[in-house]
């Protein structure tokens, strides 16, 4: 296992609320995955999104 992964674990366990920061960008991520899923890699909602 990654020593990142085991030290991002342990950040998460000592800061809980770090876990809704990553639900958030979890969230941004998959909308910018769906524009690139349907070739709208340069609209503006996607830039912001990326920008966010």
């Amino acid at each position: 296992m990654p020593i990142c992964i085991v030290a991002g674990a342990f950040v998460l366990v000592a800061r809980l609320w770090l876990t809704w920061v990553l639900t958030a960008y979890a969230v941004l991520f998959g909308v910018n995955l769906r524009q690139a899923w349907a070739h709208r890699e340069r609209s503006l909602t996607n830039d912001l999104v990326l920008v966010a």
